[in-house]
């Protein structure tokens, strides 16, 4: 293994156990906020856990984002991938939220809103695919003289 590889593995160490302190740091604060019955489980509450996971996710997929804006080329948005995995994600992630308002008559996932987990894990997914979904393509210009319509 060369120095290049080295220092990446490091880095990406490194930044995996700074995401891992911080799941874990605010998986503490959410119980105990969950785990005190004497607070009224307000808007707020219902606000970070839907977006918590979403951020949890958005940091997961930093790097891999990272390196591709490094990359030439112009940057596109994978629409395919972000509506057939992302916005379903979206819509489990946001439950807890939409349950809490006039709109929960009508929203068919309400539901959900008691399996955690789920709605963890569709946060998470909903972060990352919204920054893999984008890519870099290097588009190549041919002279018209050079091409002939075949390959």
């Amino acid at each position: 293994m060369d120095f290049h590889n080295t220092k990446r593995f490091l880095a990406y160490s490194i930044y995996l156990l700074i995401v891992a302190y911080i799941i874990t740091a605010s998986n503490k604060w959410f119980n105990s906020i969950c785990c005190n019955n004497n607070i009224d489980f307000s808007l707020f509450y219902f606000v970070l856990l839907s977006l918590f996971p979403v951020f949890i996710g958005i940091l997961l997929a930093l790097p891999k984002f990272v390196s591709t804006l490094k990359k030439p080329g112009s940057l596109q948005f994978d629409w395919i991938a972000f509506l057939a995995v992302g916005l379903p994600a979206l819509c489990i992630a946001i439950t807890p939220l939409i349950s809490q308002t006039d709109i929960a008559a009508f929203w068919p996932l309400t539901g959900l809103t008691t399996y955690r987990d789920l709605l963890m894990l569709a946060g998470i997914v909903f972060g990352y695919v919204s920054l893999t979904a984008f890519y870099k393509i290097i588009e190549y210009d041919f002279p018209e003289y050079l091409w002939n319509g075949t390959l």
